[in-house]
């Protein structure tokens, strides 16, 4: 479908939102067909997801396949579109300028992530990731744990302005600030024409709270096993807080926010 004919957005985190990988039916079959049939009526729908787009593509392929995304954002910030060959391709621009500005981010500021470093290695109990496809990340114990790390970077952070993090349960990864699920679901919301007022999005963990802001979609929920950090997120702003978990509580929002 081109992109202007589309008239709403269904932007859904995937793991612990979509997906629930410890039940029976991880992706329940009501939910695939209830946005199969949004598809059919001009909506499209977008996976936002921490996973690499190789984990995000074998997920979905897992769990949803028939029913696929049309757009896919993954590692929070690289923005896809699943062409008419059904492979996945950058959609515009973004992909290239976010790949230039983390190059930068985390090459200018070798000392400043050598001092994370140590202070996790020293300090905690926590394990630094630092690869060629994860720059730096950390991997806590526990929540409490992250909680401290968490609590530690927000002092010093405001040192290099353009840093930030993502965070979901006891994993971490270090971010420009300008890329984030909420920047890149702005960026697919900018190309497709749409307004806040035509955009649903859902999520369950902290990684989701950039996307759960009433500046990006008006229609704003999380399923009844988010943290009460998003929940209370979603209640503030009018957003709507499921009884169910994971993808029948996403069921149940599309179904309020779409009667």
């Amino acid at each position: 479908m081109p992109l202007e004919n589309f008239t709403s957005l269904i932007a859904t985190d995937f793991d612990g939102t979509v997906i629930d990988p410890e039940s029976e039916t991880p992706f329940p079959q009501e939910l695939g067909s209830a946005i199969q049939a949004l598809q059919e009526k001009g909506s499209a729908w977008a996976i936002c997801t921490g996973r690499s787009l190789n984990q995000a593509n074998d997920g979905i392929l897992q769990y949803c396949d028939p029913i696929w995304p049309d757009f896919l954002i993954s590692s929070e910030r690289q923005l896809y579109i699943r062409n008419r060959f059904h492979r996945w391709v950058p959609l515009g621009k973004w992909n290239s300028r976010e790949a230039k500005d983390h190059q930068k981010l985390f090459k200018g500021n070798r000392r400043f992530f050598k001092k994370i470093r140590n202070y996790i290695e020293k300090e905690t109990s926590a394990r630094y990731i630092a690869t060629d496809h994860e720059p730096a990340g950390i991997i806590a114990t526990d929540d409490a744990e992250m909680y401290r790390i968490c609590t530690h970077l927000d002092e010093i952070l405001p040192k290099v302005p353009t840093l930030g993090y993502e965070r979901n349960s006891i994993y971490l990864r270090f971010s420009h600030n300008a890329y984030s699920k909420g920047t890149t679901l702005a960026e697919l919301t900018r190309t497709l024409g749409l307004a806040p007022q035509a955009i649903f999005a859902a999520g369950d963990n902290y990684n989701d709270l950039s996307m759960l802001d009433k500046q990006h979609a008006e229609m704003l929920a999380c399923p009844h096993n988010a943290n009460d950090t998003v929940k209370n997120t979603v209640t503030k702003a009018g957003g709507h807080v499921s009884e169910k978990n994971c993808g029948q509580g996403v069921l149940e929002a599309l179904k309020h926010f779409f009667p």
